[in-house]
Formats: C-alpha cells, sequence, structure tokens
C-alpha cells in the first residue's frame, strides 16, 4: 500500500462533513456511500489499513469517478480526493486485468481501445471526444460537423 501511505494524514482529516456530495454529479442517484468522495477515501483508508479486504466492489466504487476534481473545490480541509482515488485504484490494479490490454494498445498505438488515432488537419474547430464518450458518438459527431459545415479537427 505504498501509494497509500502518503495520504494517510490526509485521509484520517476527511471529517466527514459531505460538502463533497453536493458536487457529486457522475450518477444522479447514489446508492451507497461509497459511491461519494467521501465514501471513497474511507474505501481506500480501509484498504491502506487492511481493515477491508481487496474486493470486486471496491474496485467497481473507486471507478466511479471521472477525476474531475470538482469535490476537492468543494472541500474545506483541501483534501486532494482525487490523488487518493488515484492511490487506491493503483493498489488494486491486480484485480482488473483488462486494464493492461487498455495499457498495451495505448503504449502501440497511443488509443487505449488498439484502433488508429483519427486525425484531420486544418480545422478550425477542435472536437475532443474525452473518455467518458463512447466511440461510436465519433462519427455522429463528425458527421453533425460536416453537414453544418462546420471545419472541425
Amino acid at each position: 500500500m505504498k501509494m497509500l501511505e502518503k495520504y494517510h494524514d490526509e485521509m484520517l482529516s476527511c471529517t466527514g462533513c459531505a460538502f463533497c456530495k453536493k458536487s457529486y454529479a457522475v450518477y444522479a442517484f447514489p446508492q451507497k456511500e461509497s459511491d461519494y468522495p467521501k465514501g471513497k477515501i474511507m474505501l481506500a483508508y480501509g484498504l491502506y489499513t487492511k481493515e477491508l479486504e481487496e474486493n470486486i466492489e471496491m474496485v467497481r466504487a473507486l471507478q466511479k469517478c471521472t477525476l474531475c476534481k470538482r469535490c476537492e473545490a468543494d472541500c474545506p480541509s483541501l483534501i486532494k480526493i482525487t490523488d487518493i482515488i488515484k492511490a487506491a485504484r493503483f493498489e488494486l490494479r491486480t484485480m482488473l486485468p483488462e486494464h493492461e490490454t487498455l495499457v498495451d494498445n495505448f503504449r502501440r498505438t497511443n488509443n487505449i481501445l488498439g484502433e488508429e488515432n483519427f486525425e484531420r488537419d486544418g480545422g478550425r474547430i477542435v472536437f475532443i471526444m474525452g473518455c467518458m464518450v463512447k466511440k461510436e458518438m465519433k462519427d455522429i459527431v463528425i458527421s453533425l460537423f460536416d453537414k453544418l459545415g462546420v471545419d472541425v479537427t
């Protein structure tokens, strides 16, 4: 748990005030405390202290975060919540061997899907898909831009 070790004090400094809850817009109807940032800090601390066993539910809870840092902006204790989540994810990386495929794909093609990267030069607008959009949406959005006469890269 080397990665989490450096966040020990920060994990303990979470007061449970729940200010981070109000900014958590990833899921409209969270079901469990672990769906919220403070719950993820509690999971990370339990993982670090070995009070909690590694399990796939923990992995799933920690993956339910886009790392946008909105919760950090609302945290009065200035906790680096996303760094803690990333460290916990790293500690649990062996539970998701399929991620190794994504890493290998990225190293090989600069694309986690292992596909050729989309390139269009000279556009006036840059279209950045981000990581939360289905890859099929790229073609739909580009087609829409083309129909509208928008020069997009």
